[in-house]
């Protein structure tokens, strides 16, 4: 899953502000979560080649 940083960090994993990561580990990512340096992206839905080309 990807999640946006909204603190930049460094250690065992590091990010800069703003960016966007992707991590799999669940102990890093509930660490974040808690510590409220990452929140979950919401990927925006993305329309299929079929609907596109009916448009």
């Amino acid at each position: 899953m990807k999640y946006k940083v909204l603190v930049g960090y460094s250690g065992v994993v590091s990010a800069p502000l703003d960016s966007i990561v992707e991590y799999t580990d669940e102990v890093i990512i509930n660490d974040l979560l808690q510590a409220g340096y990452i929140e979950p992206v919401k990927q925006a839905k993305t329309k299929s080649k079929k609907a596109e080309a009916e448009e």
